[in-house]
C-alpha cells in the first residue's frame, strides 16, 4: 500500500507493507525492475531519522494566562 501525505506506521503484515508516496516514486524511478525497488522500500532506509534529518522540541505559548506545550518537529537544513 503506498500512502499519500500522512500515515500511520504498520509493520509488514500477511505480505501488504505501507511505504510513503514520494518515496515509493524515488524508488521505482530509479531502479530497473519492481523486485528490487519493493526490496529498496522494505529496507526503510527512506524513513527520517531523528537527530539527523528532524530534531523535536517542544514549544509553549500562553493566551490570557493558559498555556499550553506542544511537541513541534523541525527539519535539520543541510548544505548539499
Amino acid at each position: 500500500m503506498v500512502a499519500r501525505d500522512h500515515f500511520l506506521w504498520m509493520d509488514v503484515t500477511d505480505g501488504v507493507a505501507l511505504v510513503e508516496y514520494e518515496a515509493s516514486a524515488m524508488a521505482l524511478s530509479g531502479s530497473g525492475d519492481l523486485h528490487s525497488a519493493v526490496d529498496e522500500l522494505l529496507t526503510y532506509d527512506w524513513l527520517p531519522v531523528e537527530g539527523q534529518d528532524f530534531r523535536v522540541q517542544y514549544d509553549g505559548v500562553t493566551v490570557n494566562g493558559v498555556g499550553q506545550e506542544s511537541e513541534v518537529f523541525y527539519a535539520i537544513r543541510t548544505s548539499e
